[in-house]
């Protein structure tokens, strides 16, 4: 199980980066601008949950040695435990790091800094 988990932690790290990178940039381009409603917060959690299911079903019901079906179903908790923490998680860290609109810019960068 061991290696099952030091492969599920990279995949995920992994597909968290890229995925998000491309939600965010996916919904510049529809909506033209980063804030994301209640409904899209609910569909990029599930859509981030179903993007790694399918990427780790596969190896674990080939390391396992057992069925996609029977590998799904040892996942089922950890998915959904998983599911509810992305979804939390992301509307903490779009709130800690927000991302500006584009076409703007931080001011306060541009202030020089008191003698």
């Amino acid at each position: 199980m061991g290696v099952i988990g030091i492969v599920s932690a990279t995949v995920a790290t992994v597909w968290n980066l890229l995925f998000n990178l491309g939600f965010d940039h996916a919904l510049i381009r529809v909506t033209g601008r980063v804030a994301k409603t209640m409904p899209i917060r609910v569909a990029h959690a599930m859509l981030f949950e179903a993007g790694l299911i399918v990427l780790l079903i596969p190896f674990v019901a080939w390391y396992l040695g057992v069925s996609l079906w029977a590998a799904l179903m040892m996942d089922i908790s950890i998915v959904a435990f998983y599911l509810v923490y992305a979804f939390v998680f992301n509307i903490a860290y779009d709130r800690i790091f927000p991302v500006r609109e584009p076409g703007t810019h931080d001011r306060t960068a541009s202030r020089a800094l008191p003698a």
